[in-house]
């Protein structure tokens, strides 16, 4: 007895090429195995239907092929169970009629995907409608060049037909034509042939090889289809058929191979051949049930590529051996160079790893690693070295703990909340040089400087790096003992390198020259001590020779006085380098008599505050150059004059000049500011000192005032506080702006605070859309310049804007759109808004550019002082945390939303669940029983709804009950009604102010309703679609009823409604 061989093809998740080539491999096996056709056939038909998932699968033959009309009879059918078996009926079909055989000749296949789009009459649409057909394929077969009979798919709903589809129908009608024609099959004979008779028949029948040969061409076309390439193995000549998607996956031409075995083997990559072979032998020896190999194989270009090479035997020889091999070959070349990439970035990332851990273990400086809390993770060894504590110690810590014992720079403790640990983790930073002293239990003090910086990772806090400057510290405070003494020394101390170049000098020289700190470092040693003008190289070999020197010289002070100096110099080396020291001490006590006069009025002409000497009436006798600096007016213009009659400016009132009088007429000092006018018209600031001169008789004569031009303080005080009163309105307007959480709020508030604040005439707001449409949204305007809100920015406007601000922070800055260089698209929006001047700022929301706040100047150009910008950057950063925050309550809000629709709504139906049904019943009962009216309940089952889950699937079962669901709803249609799902396949409808009639209305609506929508349920012993049975209970609440006996009456009354065989309702008495 030949073995059986089934079927496996229903299992398949979807049709395929693989599906055809296994189901053709199978028909062949059990031909040639000896099964009768007729089984074959009956199998096959069952194995279509499963393949296609279609109703009902039909072989019709044709009685009388070459007379009209014909008979038809039904052959052999594969149906669903619900449906009536047709087997060995007569065809009552369209599709058999005269009017389709010239299509059937020519072996075209009719697809129909819904009945209406079929050009039928009413009488075949009838036939069709009786035999529940909807949608239809038909392919024909073909015997000695005439019709024999149809196979013929059919659907219950419309149904589009895929190309594959209808490849395996035409394949499988050439094949089984061949087997209808053999002997057995046209005699009527049962008996079992030989295995050799398909070979036999085929020999004697050329009619059967060409529609072998026309079967194998259509499953290899298919399979060529699928993008994959096709060999079939001749086993006894061994040659091979190469299929043209097979030799070009290679890069070869259809004539470059033969049909060889040597063909495949002699590109098999070397490496690879051996384990192909064995898995080819292994299925050749029934080991395996197919053939599955991944090997390289060689391009005509010489380069290799990988395969996925599939097949099996589908024909053997009576005694079992293996006469043909057919399968499939896909390049899978790039996922084995997927493969490859991630093996390499694994590799890279384990040496990047190493490298990092080595530079952690070995660098000099100290570093630790917190995590989000402040407990240290890890330290590396100079940690250690550097604190003086072991890692052990270390990690046993938070990086705030008590145990730390830090200090100032200038000793005193150190809270925690300055360490830059702290600093970086609290404020989300990177905290630079922060100098700090540990103290050891020896009470020694390690001097370090620490930086800290945030680690963007969820399990970790900061990395801390330490730096030992305790030598430094050191070096810094012997310098700063020895540049204190210096600074206490009552004589002027220098020192000058070889070159001649002042290095340090202290406090008492700079004052006594009249210089900054910073203006005598570096300057040349002849610029304060002329005397070495040009005799600086025979000085500095002078005292380097001698080592030590006592002079005189002279200093020259910044005004350019010299005054006599006694010099102590001495040649000293500091560090590797020379220098000479010098302490200088003023002598003109010496020469106080020759030289006094000279040096006063000198410092006098070399002031550079004015100095002016009046009479007694105010009038000019003599004033110092730097009043003609100061006021422009010569000593030749200014005498006999009154000051006030050359400078006075008109901003103080005549009672400040009165106060000015009375104090100094009195004998008394006056100082104050006042506010003078250049000869150029200009307006300076000027701090004035005037002190009256007496007689040996006590009386006035003359006064001296000394006045010194502060302006350039008074202008930095000014900026000071335009800056400081800028700051506090940025925390003002950043306080109304977010003030709320409403997106559309705070853009208003914005535009319209930065706008005041600016003084500017627009402040406008663009908003780029995922779109690409830039739309101004917000917008505050002065009058009578073009509103622009709602506007929406052409591309091209900012195509160069994009380039130009591309970071957080930039600013575009316009002071004059005439004088400006611009596309001409930016040029013309600025014109259309009459702009004059602009600022713009981005806005960021992370990566993403969110969109542009600008400021226009509409009345006339305008330049932009740095903090107009500054100001407008912080502004609009504030506007970017402010959009975020609102952006955030925007989600929180959804958030909650939907958690709420959750608590309340059944996450499959989207009605109501049984906690929200709970809730309901309680409030409506209370009121009805108030109002002394009914309410009804129905409760609804599903019925056999388990079956229909077992035979159909959890996912049809879902889909089912959410048809229920939308039934319900549907019947359910006053506000106060209730649809919920009471669990499971069981509804419950609540129905207010709804008696027993009213109710059995809703149940009879409900019931009709899914009668009409026949929700398809073959294995439902009521009625072959879905129906639900109820149970309904209509009372007035009262005390004496409760909720749950009222539920419980109603539960009753669906018991009884199914026990009344289902598909019904039923009503407590």
């Amino acid at each position: 007895m030949p073995r059986p061989v089934s079927m496996n093809v229903s299992t398949m998740p979807m049709l395929s090429p693989a599906a055809i080539l296994e189901l053709v491999a199978a028909i062949t096996l059990q031909r040639q195995e000896g099964k009768a056709v007729a089984e074959i056939m009956a199998d096959l038909v069952e194995h279509v239907r499963d393949l296609l998932r279609a109703d009902r699968v039909l072989i019709y033959q044709m009685s009388a092929p070459t007379v009209a009309p014909a008979t038809w009879t039904v052959a052999w059918e594969a149906c669903l169970p619900t449906l009536p078996s047709l087997r060995g009926h007569p065809v009552q079909d369209p599709l058999v009629k005269a009017d389709w055989w010239p299509r059937y000749q020519q072996r075209q296949s009719v697809a129909v995907a819904n009945e209406r789009e079929a050009s039928l009459s009413l009488d075949d649409l009838a036939q069709w409608r009786c035999l529940q057909v909807r949608a239809v394929l038909a392919t024909p077969m073909v015997v000695r060049q005439a019709l024999w009979g149809l196979w013929v798919v059919q659907s219950q709903r419309p149904r589009t037909w895929q190309p594959v589809d209808i490849q395996l129908l035409e394949h499988l009608a050439l094949h089984s034509s061949s087997f209808v024609d053999q002997p057995e099959f046209s005699a009527g004979h049962p008996a079992q042939p030989h295995p050799t008779a398909r070979a036999s028949s085929i020999d004697a029948n050329p009619d059967s090889a060409e529609v072998a040969r026309q079967a194998d061409s259509r499953w290899k076309a298919a399979i060529e289809g699928s993008g994959a390439g096709l060999w079939d193995w001749n086993m006894q000549t061994n040659r091979v058929f190469y299929s043209r998607q097979w030799k070009a996956s290679l890069g070869y031409d259809e004539a470059d191979i033969g049909e060889d075995l040597s063909e495949w083997d002699s590109r098999v990559h070397p490496e690879d051949k051996a384990a192909a072979y064995a898995a080819l032998e292994a299925h050749i020896q029934g080991q395996t049930p197919t053939y599955q190999s991944e090997h390289r194989l060689r391009c005509k270009d010489g380069s290799y590529r990988w395969m996925l090479d599939r097949g099996q035997v589908i024909e053997h020889t009576p005694d079992r051996k293996p006469l043909r091999m057919i399968g499939i070959n896909n390049d899978i070349t790039s996922h084995k160079d997927i493969e490859v990439a991630l093996r390499q970035s694994e590799e890279s990332l384990r040496e990047s790893r190493n490298k990092y851990q080595t530079l952690f273990e070995t660098l000099p400086l100290g570093i630790a690693i917190t995590d989000a809390q402040g407990h240290i993770l890890e330290v590396n060894p100079a940690s250690e070295q550097l604190l003086g504590l072991t890692a052990n110690e270390q990690t046993a810590r938070t990086y705030d703990a008590p145990d730390w014992q830090i200090i100032r720079p200038d000793g005193s403790p150190m809270p925690a909340s300055e360490f830059a640990s702290v600093r970086a983790l609290q404020d989300n930073c990177f905290v630079h040089n922060v100098e700090m002293g540990i103290v050891k239990a020896t009470g020694d003090i390690t001097w370090i400087s620490v930086s800290a910086a945030p680690i963007p990772l969820e399990q970790y806090g900061v990395a801390i790096c330490y730096v030992d400057i305790t030598a430094r510290k050191q070096l810094e405070q012997s310098l700063a003992l020895a540049n204190f003494s210096l600074e206490q020394l009552g004589v002027a101390a220098l020192w000058v390198d070889r070159e001649g170049l002042i290095r340090q000098a202290n406090h008492h020289l700079c004052t006594s020259l009249g210089y900054g700190r910073n203006e005598v470092i570096m300057q040349p040693i002849h610029h304060v001590v002329p005397d070495l003008t040009d005799h600086w190289p025979v000085f500095w070999d002078a005292v380097r020779s001698q080592q030590h020197l006592i002079t005189q010289a002279h200093h020259r002070t910044k005004d350019g006085v010299e005054f006599p100096v006694e010099v102590i110099v001495r040649h000293i080396q500091f560090m590797g380098e020379e220098y000479i020291f010098a302490l200088a001490q003023d002598i003109r006590d010496r020469l106080r008599t020759e030289t006094q006069l000279r040096l006063q009025s000198t410092a006098l002409e070399a002031c550079a505050d004015a100095v002016v000497i009046t009479d007694l009436q105010g009038r000019v006798e003599w004033a110092n150059p730097a009043f003609t600096t100061i006021t422009q007016y010569s000593l030749e213009e200014a005498k006999g004059k009154n000051p006030r009659e050359l400078v006075k400016s008109g901003r103080h009132p005549e009672r400040f000049y009165q106060n000015l009088w009375q104090t100094i007429l009195s004998g008394q000092c006056w100082r104050g500011e006042i506010i003078n006018r250049r000869k150029d018209g200009t307006l300076y600031y000027e701090f004035s000192t005037i002190t009256p001169v007496f007689d040996d008789q006590g009386h006035i004569h003359h006064f001296i005032a000394i006045k010194q031009d502060i302006s350039e303080r008074k202008a930095i005080e000014l900026t000071l506080r335009q800056q400081s009163e800028r700051e506090r309105m940025i925390q003002v307007i950043t306080h109304r702006i977010r003030q709320s959480l409403n997106l559309s709020q705070i853009l208003e508030t914005t535009v319209a605070e930065v706008r005041e604040f600016l003084d500017v005439d627009r402040v406008l707001i663009y908003r780029f859309h995922s779109d690409q449409t830039r739309v101004v949204i917000a917008e505050s305007v002065a009058s009578p310049w073009p509103p622009a809100l709602g506007f929406e920015m052409p591309n091209t406007y900012f195509a160069e804007l994009e380039h130009c601000l591309p970071v957080q922070g930039d600013i575009e800055v316009i002071n004059d759109v005439n004088q400006a260089v611009l596309e001409p698209c930016h040029r013309e929006i600025l014109v259309q808004l009459q702009a004059q001047a602009k600022l713009m700022v981005p806005l960021w929301q992370g990566e993403m550019l969110w969109g542009m706040i600008v400021a226009h100047q509409c009345r006339s150009p305008r330049v932009w002082q740095s903090l107009d910008r500054g100001c407008f950057i912080q502004l609009a950063v504030q506007l970017e945390i402010a959009i975020q925050q609102a952006e955030l309550y925007r989600q929180l809000e959804q958030a909650n939303q939907e958690l709420e629709h959750l608590a309340t709504q059944d996450g499959l139906t989207q009605i109501a669940n049984r906690r929200t049904f709970n809730r309901i019943v309680e409030i409506e009962w209370e009121r009805m029983q108030r109002d002394q009216q009914f309410l009804s309940l129905l409760l609804i089952d599903v019925d056999h709804f388990k079956r229909y889950n077992d035979h159909y699937g959890h996912q049809a079962g879902d889909q089912c009950l959410c048809q229920v669901a939308q039934v319900l709803q549907q019947s359910a249609k006053r506000p106060a009604d209730l649809v919920a799902r009471y669990g499971g396949e069981e509804f419950a409808v609540l129905l207010p102010q709804t008696d027993a009639t009213g109710a059995i209305q809703v149940a009879q609506e409900i019931q009709s309703t899914l009668r009409a929508l026949a929700i398809e349920h073959r294995y439902s012993p009521v009625v072959p679609y879905i129906t639900v049975s109820i149970g309904l209970s209509s009372v007035v609440p009262s005390s004496n009823l409760s909720i749950d006996q009222w539920v419980y009456q109603a539960d009753q009354a669906l018991y009884a409604a199914k026990a009344q065989g289902r598909n019904g309702y039923f009503q407590t008495p």
